[in-house]
Formats: C-alpha cells, structure tokens, sequence
C-alpha cells in the first residue's frame, strides 16, 4: 500500500502509475497470445510440470456466449501430487 504523498511526488507517482497500467495491458495481451496457443496444444485435464516441481491442471471453466458465437474459456488450476 502507498502512504501520503506529498504534492511533489504526485507527478513520479501518476506517472509510474500510468505506466503500469501500459505494462498491465502488454502483458495480458502477451499470456493472452500464450493461453490461445496452449488451447490448442493441451486438452482438459491434462497436467505439465514446471521447472519448479509444481503441477498445473488445464481446465475447462465452460462457456461464455458473446453475440453470435460461443467461446470455450480455459484456465490452468495448480493441483497437489501425492
């Protein structure tokens, strides 16, 4: 969280603040991109193991009716390997 600031710090406070959300929209267009790809490489319930040993589920959250057409929408869940 962000204390008081004072009136001369506003302008590096708005500006970083911007700046974020610019970096924020590059990067969901990236995993975007990145999720469209996997969608057609992996199937539901199939598991990939990161380099970190932790275990990710590809999962189907259902789907979602924009005018005109259906989107299936995907998601990855991290599961725990016994």
């Amino acid at each position: 969280m962000v204390g008081m600031a004072k009136k001369s710090d506003l302008p590096d406070l708005v500006g970083r603040h911007l700046r974020a959300k610019v970096l924020g929209k590059r990067h969901y267009k990236i995993a975007d991109a990145l999720m469209k790809k996997l969608e057609t490489e992996m199937t539901p319930g199939e598991r990939v193991t990161l380099e970190s040993g932790k275990v990710f589920e590809f999962r189907d959250k259902g789907s979602m009716f924009p005018v005109g057409q259906t989107a299936r929408r995907f998601e990855f869940k991290e599961v725990t390997v016994a």
